[in-house]
């Protein structure tokens, strides 16, 4: 496991932030903020992509992010499974509603 992020291991511009907003509560390490920080990305990023239920919608963002990649403007693999299967995820909670 690794050793716990401190505000010293953050850009000298996002370390005075941490710190604050560790010390108002909002979050109970730099952990954490980075975390949320990381959540709020990908959550941004969900929102962006087509609703499942329109196949059409997503069959052709399937094949712009293939076009994307042969271009060499691919996310990392690991970025898109895990983002895929948050969608797959999502999908599957509201068929089953």
């Amino acid at each position: 496991m690794s050793k716990p992020l401190t505000p010293a291991d953050l850009p000298d511009d996002v370390a005075p932030l941490a710190e604050a907003e560790i010390a108002a509560g909002h979050f109970a390490s730099v952990d954490d903020l980075v975390r949320a920080g990381v959540h709020a990305i990908i959550q941004r990023d969900a929102e962006a992509l087509p609703d499942v239920e329109d196949e059409a919608a997503f069959i052709a963002a399937v094949q712009d992010g293939v076009a994307a990649s042969a271009r060499g403007e691919g996310r990392p693999h690991a970025e898109v499974m895990a983002r895929a299967e948050a969608r797959i995820a999502e999908h599957e909670r509201r068929r089953s509603q």
